[in-house]
């Protein structure tokens, strides 16, 4: 975004960033023409939205990088939780085993 034009011995455009400035300046001392600033504008905004663009696809990796851990862990942590039960269980029930075990199958 283009902040503002000052005029004097060189022609400068400050670009308002968040978190920093920069200052594009004209190669020419005295008067410079209008094209070349214009120039110097189209410049900075590709290479703003370049680094926009960049930033997007950042931030979307960041994104898919938490998904695919949730799908991950989710799981293993059940596996976790199950195998705790089963051992809680054995130890608390170890005289009543015959009881809870499944019937015997026929062929």
């Amino acid at each position: 975004m283009v902040e503002g034009l000052n005029r004097g011995d060189d022609e400068e455009i400050s670009l308002a960033q968040p978190g920093r400035s920069s200052i594009l300046r004209s190669p020419r001392r005295g008067r410079s023409d209008k094209g070349t600033m214009a120039t110097y504008a189209e410049e900075a905004l590709h290479n703003a939205q370049m680094e926009l663009a960049h930033l997007t696809r950042v931030a979307t990796l960041g994104e898919m990088t938490a998904s695919i851990a949730h799908e991950i862990n989710q799981p293993l942590t059940s596996v976790v939780a199950n195998g705790s039960a089963g051992l809680r269980w054995l130890a608390a029930q170890s005289s009543n085993l015959e009881r809870r075990a499944l019937p015997p199958t026929y062929c």
